[in-house]
């Protein structure tokens, strides 16, 4: 399968099903779909890193070793909201190696507190964000604080996954309690 010509074009449910069982658990294919991720084109990158995304859900294991190139390319000029949407969907899944998390939390901070990043990039990297706080404990105050100031001016999608983020933040306090 030519997977170059595919990704310039919007695909079809049916394309993306299709190229999702053609890469499958396969190392080498999904490093080839990496690439395309990281490729410079917004289009292209989009839709490499939605499959990428699908793929990863099915295979976690699979997008491990790729956690860091991911991360970098968060952070490039050239990556599209659509990347970083389903990038940070990919970095959910995943424990985040040590010397990658203080970017990763950077940017994440970066997108919510932004005015310029869509409402699924700012909920995706909510998540993120929570998600580390169980190992940095340290930043769930500022997250806290972040979306208590940014709550109503933020969109539907911000706004629920803040509403369970919080509440979880206030679970935990209470437990530690």
């Amino acid at each position: 399968m030519e997977l170059t010509d595919l990704f310039n074009r919007r695909l079809s449910a049916e394309q993306i099903r299709q190229v999702i069982n053609f890469i499958g658990n396969d190392k080498t294919r999904f490093a080839k779909l990496m690439s395309y991720c990281f490729s410079g084109n917004e289009k292209t990158s989009s839709n490499a890193a939605n499959i990428a995304a699908k793929i990863s859900s099915r295979y976690p294991e699979i997008a491990a070793a790729h956690i860091p190139e991911i991360i970098r390319n968060l952070n490039g000029t050239q990556s599209g909201p659509a990347f970083k949407r389903h990038a940070l969907k990919i970095l959910q899944q995943h424990e985040i190696p040590d010397k990658e998390t203080g970017v990763l939390i950077h940017l994440c901070f970066e997108y919510i507190t932004g005015f310029v990043e869509p409402p699924a990039v700012k909920a995706h990297a909510l998540t993120v964000l929570y998600m580390l706080s169980a190992r940095y404990p340290e930043i769930r105050n500022e997250l806290k604080l972040v979306i208590e100031e940014r709550f109503d001016n933020e969109s539907a999608a911000f706004k629920s996954r803040a509403k369970k983020i919080l509440k979880s933040i206030l679970s935990q306090r209470l437990e530690n309690a």
